[in-house]
């Protein structure tokens, strides 16, 4: 909950922040409290300092929660690859958190310049509406959560009972303006984008349906930090240390009172155990190809050695592997089945097939170039400082394609 409230506040801030100057439905005034709220909460973003440090807290606390819940699809792998391509970016740096989201979601999808563009604007359009409508309540407990981060303060049952409440409308119409840009979005892809982001959209409703029974436990304030994969986080844990040795240290002094009242009585344990969290599972993820020739797999597989990727970077790298082929068998045989009608009517030469072959290569060649991008967010920055300049084995049709 912790990852997905602040997701869904960062993805609101991004396309208001971006973009509200643009929106006539606007007025000045309320244009201009837009903006004074959105300052407030990235200045509260800053206030947390170096900001690589709180990307690696949080995105191990998000991989911990996808592991517990068993989000472990492919549409799942990608919506956790969303979340951690951009949230490497700081909160502050707006147009290049927007834009590489974006270029995640086109990517995905296969869209090209007009669908992007439509994307943009409906995204623009329910992000505005949605923080209008929730900046009051988006305020609270966004700042109260970044402000307790910033000082290094543990989150309480009590804190994220108040936050999930206020939370609450602003998650709900989140998910139902979800469904219906989706649903009309839908209309303006071609069936194999569709069935893309169809499978996208059951596994978020999944996620948030989890989360919405999670929260009711949380509303009663049943919330242990585990719940948030928080249980190694390193704030929580020293804040949590604290007070229990300050809790301690009241009980010790209160036992030897109440000893020297009663010099006959036993003292209580005055440093009670602490029960331990039970460790994330961890999912096996895709089992790499072995002894596969496919150009593409070789690539990947090149890719993995070249940046020398750990185990839960080269799950990663493989589930890409197996979209993309799952998507090129998809392209090749609508190819097949548009060519064989093509060729019943005016044979392999005519143009409508050579058209059809250009369209084809083309968007293999895309397809493979979104590939490269996918995985090179893989990599850390040490990883890309130590490897080899060695070029990677892009495969020859590719190639030919692109000179």
């Amino acid at each position: 909950m912790q990852a997905l409230v602040r997701w869904m506040l960062v993805a609101m801030l991004l396309a208001s922040t971006v973009q509200a100057q643009n929106t006539d439905e606007q007025e000045p005034e309320s244009r201009g409290q837009l903006y004074e709220r959105v300052g407030k909460i990235i200045g509260a973003f800053q206030s947390l300092g170096n900001w690589d440090e709180h990307y690696g807290y949080m995105m191990d606390s998000v991989e911990s929660v996808y592991d517990r819940q068993g989000w472990d699809s492919e549409s799942d792998m990608f919506s956790l690859d969303l979340v951690r391509t951009v949230e490497s970016i700081p909160p502050w740096e707006v147009r290049r958190r927007f834009d590489t989201m974006m270029e995640v979601f086109s990517d995905r999808y296969l869209l090209d310049e007009g669908q992007e563009r439509m994307m943009r604007r409906k995204f623009i359009r329910m992000s505005n509406s949605m923080f209008q409508k929730h900046s009051g309540r988006i305020m609270q407990y966004a700042t109260e959560a970044i402000q307790t981060r910033a000082m290094g303060d543990e989150f309480t049952p009590e804190q994220v009972q108040r936050w999930v409440r206020l939370a609450e409308p602003v998650f709900q119409d989140a998910r139902l303006r979800l469904n219906e840009s989706a649903a009309e979005l839908m209309q303006e892809l071609d069936p194999e984008q569709r069935e893309i982001l169809s499978r996208d959209l059951a596994a978020a409703n999944h996620r948030m349906g989890t989360i919405e029974k999670l929260s009711e436990e949380w509303k009663r304030g049943n919330w242990k930090p585990a719940d948030w994969g928080m249980e190694n986080d390193p704030i929580q844990l020293a804040a949590e240390s604290r007070r229990i040795e300050e809790d301690a240290a009241k009980d010790r002094a209160a036992a030897v009172a109440e000893q020297a009242r009663n010099p006959k009585r036993t003292p209580p344990d005055a440093n009670p155990r602490v029960g331990d969290s039970k460790p994330a599972v961890r999912s096996k993820g895709p089992v790499q190809p072995k002894g596969d020739t496919d150009a593409w797999t070789v690539y990947v597989r090149a890719f993995i050695e070249r940046y020398k990727l750990n185990d839960g970077q080269r799950t990663r790298a493989w589930l890409i592997h197996k979209d993309v082929l799952n998507r090129r068998d998809q392209l090749n045989k609508r190819h097949e089945k548009q060519l064989g009608g093509v060729v019943k009517r005016g044979g392999v030469a005519s143009d409508a097939a050579t058209s059809l072959r250009i369209k084809h290569q083309a968007l293999l060649e895309r397809l493979f170039s979104q590939m490269e991008r996918r995985l090179g967010r893989l990599p850390t920055r040490a990883q890309r400082k130590e490897t080899a300049k060695t070029p990677l084995p892009v495969p020859a049709e590719i190639q030919a394609l692109r000179k």
